[in-house]
């Protein structure tokens, strides 16, 4: 729910061992879009909260994107999976796509905004062998200037004023009384059970997060928003207490434990992971001229292995 779980999609391209999750998960040159085509107004990034940058900033992208397609060979049990998104010139992101080659199976998610970029609709289709089934979601947004978490589909985290998400299977609601809130699911079916979150606040942040699944607490931010630290625990499977951490960076949210491994994790000046524990074997990446990488892979023992290789056009 928090960024343990970021972006799973991009987890799996970016930093996978990931996200998620995501995740999870999924997702700027120094985070403050320099705009080099003079028709397109930047997104000014650096002046806003973390949670209401565009998604060029939460997926770490640099410069104005316009398609980024993502080829993963390296997870042999689902084949070869490929994942392509759509920014508009904003750097939100339109639609996004994930093919897999082991089930032949295709998930598109189109996406659309209101009037302060937050995404109100969200069509999802799939696709396999066995059949189509399409889904709509309406998200709503109320003024109690708050964020919410586990919220989005693309950053898996805090949404500004969130009020409801009313899908084909499902309603959630999120339901303040004072400085608590309680998140409320309601499956469509009348046999389904309410499966309630409950959430205190400490000003407009969440501060502890309890689910019947799992325990977060003492979750501290930076000025912009950005998480600090947290402690998780998995109540489903009676596990104890993992701290999480983040590297202190103006742009980026950047675990610097890894709630998996329990190991420090090291990142590049691109602040791309090169490995998740000291003794992790390191990722190597190869980088466009925007500083976005393009090709993923490792060394294991005298073998070059890759891990994902990205297209990326830019507006």
């Amino acid at each position: 729910m928090v960024s343990k779980y970021i972006q799973k999609t991009f987890k799996t391209m970016k930093i996978k061992s990931i996200l998620s999750a995501i995740f999870i998960a999924l997702f700027l040159t120094s985070c403050n879009i320099k705009d080099e085509v003079s028709s397109i107004t930047p997104f000014d990034n650096a002046s806003k909260n973390f949670w209401e940058r565009n998604h060029l900033a939460f997926y770490q992208l640099k410069g104005l994107v316009k398609t980024l397609t993502c080829v993963d060979a390296s997870d042999s049990y689902n084949g070869v999976m490929t994942y392509t998104y759509q920014f508009n010139k904003m750097g939100f992101v339109t639609s996004a796509k994930t093919s897999t080659t082991s089930t032949n199976s295709n998930n598109i998610i189109v996406l659309s905004y209101n009037s302060n970029n937050q995404i109100e609709k969200i069509v999802e289709s799939h696709s396999n062998d066995a059949g189509s089934s399409t889904d709509t979601t309406i998200i709503e947004y109320g003024t109690h200037g708050k964020y919410v978490p586990g919220s989005s589909i693309i950053q898996n985290d805090l949404t500004l004023n969130l009020k409801s998400r009313i899908g084909k299977y499902y309603r959630k609601d999120y339901i303040f009384n004072g400085e608590d809130l309680m998140i409320i699911n309601t499956p469509a079916n009348l046999n389904g059970k309410k499966d309630t979150t409950f959430v205190k606040y400490s000003g407009k942040y969440p501060i502890s997060i309890k689910s019947k699944y799992t325990d977060i607490t003492d979750i501290t931010y930076t000025s912009n928003g950005m998480y600090k630290s947290y402690n998780t625990r998995d109540l489903l499977n009676n596990r104890p207490v993992i701290g999480v951490t983040f590297q202190q960076d103006a742009d980026y949210l950047l675990i610097q434990t890894d709630p998996d491994t329990k190991g420090v994790i090291t990142y590049n000046e691109h602040k791309d992971v090169i490995k998740r524990k000291s003794d992790d074997i390191e990722n190597i990446y190869v980088y466009d001229s925007r500083g976005n990488w393009t090709s993923s892979k490792f060394n294991y023992y005298s073998n070059s292995l890759m891990r994902g290789l990205r297209t990326i056009e830019y507006w």
